[in-house]
């Protein structure tokens, strides 16, 4: 099952950590954002839900979001990743 993959979560969330679209000086303050993200995917919603709550993250913690391409662009290299690890 995918969500007990341990290498896709940590591949995930260093996708995220490298994003970081805050720009924040220290990336890892971003991380519950991020863990609330990998949740997100985790639950194999449709892409426009998937984007939306990303936007609602980062809203409610920033009062301001990435544009939505630029989480599109995110999750298609996550998705990417998340084909690989399944193979695996």
């Amino acid at each position: 099952m995918n969500a007990m993959n341990p290498d896709f979560n940590i591949a995930m969330y260093k996708i995220l950590n490298n994003w970081n679209p805050m720009q924040l000086d220290d990336a890892s303050q971003g991380d519950m954002e991020y863990y609330e993200i990998m949740d997100i995917v985790h639950q194999k919603l449709s892409i426009d839900e998937t984007i939306q709550r990303i936007s609602e993250i980062f809203m409610h913690s920033f009062e301001q979001s990435p544009d939505k391409q630029e989480i599109k662009d995110i999750l298609n290299e996550i998705y990417k990743l998340r084909a690989t690890c399944e193979i695996v």
